[in-house]
């Protein structure tokens, strides 16, 4: 599932990709510094990759204690 900060910087880059400027978004997101904005607005290009050989199958998951 999602993070509460990972749907927030989704939400800011959603707003950024629809053409709403930095100084907009930083108010939405309530940050005084604008550098927070830019930390929540970068990185979101890169794609997910799959690390080799860690895969577990969801019967292993749910066999794990606490799971």
């Amino acid at each position: 599932k999602p993070t509460f900060h990972e749907i927030r910087a989704l939400g800011s880059r959603l707003h950024e990709r629809a053409g709403t400027d930095v100084a907009s978004i930083q108010v939405l997101m309530g940050h005084a510094d604008p550098e927070m904005t830019e930390v929540y607005l970068d990185g979101h290009d890169i794609r997910w990759l799959q690390a080799q050989g860690s895969a577990l199958s969801m019967a292993e998951l749910l066999s794990k204690p606490g799971a």
